[in-house]
């Protein structure tokens, strides 16, 4: 079973920004209790709405595209180097020690990511550590 939510963002400015999320309904016998929604990041949705999503999620066993900035280009280029998950990126990200200068540039060197994407993906994973360990970077 496949629900997809419509959720729309509201600005100061009164524009609307608008973001489709399909989510697959799993059995409890296939997942954990806490994987029960496991989303469809093949959607398009805004850098703002995935970088949201993204840092509310459990690491788990989703895909490299749930990272923000990276998208199927990217996903390609990362598995040809064995990074399927997005647990691997933030492997890399712990290994590089939060350096975003390290971060961006082994991003460019592994799938080619341009500024916008390198800064999107560094900047998720940075407030998924936040969130998830409690510790600020100095």
């Amino acid at each position: 079973m496949i629900i997809i939510f419509e959720i729309r963002h509201f600005n100061n400015s009164d524009s609307i920004k608008t973001a489709f999320i399909s989510i697959q309904i799993a059995g409890y016998h296939d997942l954990g209790y806490h994987d029960l929604l496991k989303p469809d990041v093949s959607v398009k949705m805004s850098a703002t709405c995935k970088h949201d999503y993204f840092v509310r999620l459990t690491m788990g066993d989703n895909p490299v595209t749930v990272l923000p900035g990276i998208g199927r280009g990217n996903q390609k280029a990362l598995r040809s180097e064995g990074y399927h998950k997005a647990c691997q990126v933030f492997g890399m990200f712990l290994i590089l020690d939060m350096s975003e200068t390290k971060f961006k540039k082994w991003l460019v060197n592994v799938c080619g990511a341009d500024t916008k994407s390198q800064t999107a993906c560094y900047d998720g994973l940075k407030e998924w550590y936040n969130r998830n360990f409690n510790k600020s970077f100095v």
